[in-house]
């Protein structure tokens, strides 16, 4: 264990430094805010940590030695200056403290810490700690790879861990009479070593053939992967980097450097343009980045017809439930979907928002354009097949009325749904080329919607879920949900046939088709897919009867083959069978 830290040895910015870089490591999600921003009070921020959701303030000050005056007035300052931004829409008007916490290398006296709760926080309504030296030396302790990193002599130590690490990574690609449990062994060892690295961790990866994708699921705060590969000998590895807290990327950032070749009108293209205006993510072709990158643990460097993956410019990692409404002309809702915001990112035209519908049916991504105050909206489907009908039908009914002139209302899903913002819905503009394929659209999500809405019904009669059918199944048996759904609605359904067509009437042996008009109670069954839907009964009235062959008999049944004068023969619901 290492010895006590003389902080007195010290200067004020390095004190500042290693003490933010525990704080950030103790609190992952935290941020360091940097002085050349202004800080405003706040060094470190961790928002939504408190107990209660509020957020919570570090302060830390580079003393050394005994609490004097220069050092209170020097704190009361920091205090203050917080005060003033939390009100008066000041620069951080947006929190709620809950929690303002001052951190330094001396301990409180009983005289410094009655000054400092019965003095400098009486007058502030938060929950206030003092840590002095026991509690960096406790951080100290338990990250004792900060303190190498930034006092000692640790930074020079991981970059030889580095090329270390690197040299013998490549002992899979070079050495042919390395054996595979020696790589692996070696190879770990050298990561090993750079757990020392206090800003971030190292995973390792082998395969063969087509190297795999990012690592799934994915380490917290994953930052980026290098592949090396070997087509010689179909092998590869990958080391994957994350980073150990929320601060890391802003302390040791990722840097690179370098250009993209890209088709003019392709889908990479408008993936580029997406990145650049909105801040959306992207996978470049295979091949198509030359640069370089300076990336932590020796990765990186040169990159020659490389595929590079760019993660999305997030503002905020935090999920948010939201409600989607559909407005009336009048204002008033017609439908709702939940929804979450999985992505919020930030480009140079404005912001962007990609949010799932909780059923799983959509995605849908607004863009918002600060600089020409415009709005855009576009969907991404997923296949609902086999999904419960109940399911999923209140996202078809949003689908099918998200057009003019309704508006959508959007709110926070745990809040009153009028405190939301609405926009209205645009039209479609018969000058857009792509106005036909848009009205396409729109008139399937409501044939879609208007089916999945019929099928609804018959769930409410049957206690097996039904699923959702597939495109060709809605095409091959929606006239018979059509049939079933009116008989159920109390319709007389009338079925004709032309002349070559008869109606099947099946009755047990010995019992004799009546002569004249009759009727017969028969099963109201319908196929969803591949599923049986029993929905109850029916009766099946024939005027003027003819048979036009003889009967067949089938076991202890016979089937007669009958048809009416008028090739017609009319349904009706009925509860029980008729006998």
């Amino acid at each position: 264990m290492p010895g006590r830290i003389e902080w007195g040895r010290y200067g004020g910015d390095d004190i500042e430094a290693v003490v933010s870089m525990m704080l950030n490591r103790e609190h992952p999600n935290s941020v360091r805010i940097a002085p050349s921003q202004g800080d405003g009070g706040v060094d470190i921020l961790d928002r939504g940590a408190g107990p209660d959701g509020g957020d919570i303030v570090y302060q830390v000050k580079r003393f050394t030695g005994p609490l004097d005056s220069d050092h209170k007035s020097k704190i009361k300052s920091s205090l203050e200056t917080l005060w003033g931004n939390l009100h008066d829409e000041g620069r951080w008007s947006h929190l709620n403290v809950t929690s303002w916490q001052l951190i330094t290398a001396t301990t409180p006296s009983p005289e410094g810490d009655e000054w400092f709760h019965e003095t400098l926080m009486a007058d502030y309504d938060t929950h206030s700690v003092w840590h002095g030296l026991d509690h960096l030396e406790q951080l100290a302790a338990k990250y004792d790879d900060v303190i190498d990193y930034y006092l000692r002599a640790g930074r020079d130590q991981i970059l030889t861990a580095f090329s270390q690490a690197m040299e013998l990574s490549n002992l899979s690609l070079t050495h042919e009479d390395v054996t595979p449990a020696e790589v692996v062994q070696k190879v770990q060892r050298a990561i090993g070593l750079l757990e020392r690295d206090p800003h971030y961790r190292y995973g390792l990866r082998f395969g063969h053939g087509e190297p795999s994708g990012p690592p799934v699921p994915p380490p917290e705060r994953y930052m980026f992967s290098e592949y090396r590969v070997n087509p010689a000998a179909d092998q590869w590895h990958a080391v994957d980097v994350s980073a150990r807290c929320a601060h890391s990327p802003h302390e040791r950032p990722i840097t690179g450097a370098g250009t993209f070749t890209v088709e003019p009108g392709s889908d990479f293209a408008e993936a580029v343009r997406a990145f650049h205006e909105y801040g959306a993510g992207f996978t470049s072709p295979p091949g198509a980045f030359t640069g370089n990158l300076d990336a932590p643990g020796g990765l990186g460097g040169g990159l020659e017809g490389a595929q590079v993956r760019l993660m999305p410019i997030t503002e905020s990692d935090t999920v948010i439930d939201l409600r989607l409404e559909i407005l009336d002309p009048t204002g008033g809702p017609l439908c709702e979907v939940k929804v979450k915001r999985i992505q919020n990112t930030t480009g140079a035209l404005g912001k962007r928002a990609v949010l799932a519908e909780s059923a799983g049916v959509f995605e849908l991504t607004m863009l918002f354009n600060q600089v020409d105050d415009q709005a855009a909206v576009s969907f991404r489907f997923h296949d609902t097949t086999g999904k419960p009908v109940s399911a999923v039908l209140p996202a078809y009914e949003f689908l099918a009325l998200f057009r003019a002139p309704n508006a959508l209302r959007a709110s926070n899903w745990n809040t009153g749904a009028h405190h939301g913002i609405a926009q209205e819905l645009p039209e479609l503009d018969p000058t857009d080329p792509h106005a036909p394929d848009r009205a396409e659209l729109q008139e399937a999500l409501q044939s879609t919607a208007r089916i999945c809405a019929l099928l609804n019904t018959f769930q409410a009669l049957v206690s097996t879920p039904i699923g959702m059918p597939s495109d060709d199944d809605i095409q091959k048996q929606h006239e018979l949900w059509d049939f079933a759904g009116g008989v159920l609605a109390g319709d007389v359904m009338e079925v004709t046939v032309d002349d070559t067509q008869t109606f099947q009437v099946v009755l047990d042996a010995g019992t004799e088709l009546p002569e004249g008009s009759f009727a017969v109670t028969v099963p109201l069954n319908v196929d969803v897919g591949e599923q049986r839907v029993e929905l109850g009964w029916m009766v099946a009235e024939f005027e003027d009867p003819v048979q036009s062959a003889d009967p067949v008999t089938v076991g202890d049944q016979v089937v007669h083959s009958v048809t009416t004068l008028s090739h017609k023969v009319r349904y009706s619901r009925t509860i029980e069978p008729v006998e």
